[in-house]
C-alpha cells in the first residue's frame, strides 16, 4: 500500500507511507512539507491511498498557519 499527496495538476508532492497493508500504520501525519522538506502553500491537495486491488482518492484542504 502507499499513501501519497498530489497537487491539483497531478504532480506528486510527497509520499507519506509505503509498505504492507497489514495494520503496520494506522495513522499518518503530514507536516505540510513536500518530499524535499519545504513547506507547501495552503490550498487543495489530493490524497491517494493505493493498494493491490483498489485506489481511494480524496480532496484535502490545507489551511495556512
Amino acid at each position: 500500500m502507499s499513501l501519497e499527496v498530489f497537487d491539483l495538476a497531478g504532480r506528486s508532492v510527497v509520499r507519506l507511507a509505503q509498505g504492507r497493508g497489514d495494520g503496520a500504520w494506522n495513522s499518518v501525519a503530514w507536516r505540510s512539507e513536500n518530499s524535499a522538506g519545504a513547506r507547501v502553500a495552503p490550498g487543495v491537495y489530493l490524497v491517494r491511498l493505493a493498494g493491490d486491488r483498489s485506489v481511494v482518492l480524496r480532496r484535502m484542504v490545507l489551511l495556512g498557519r
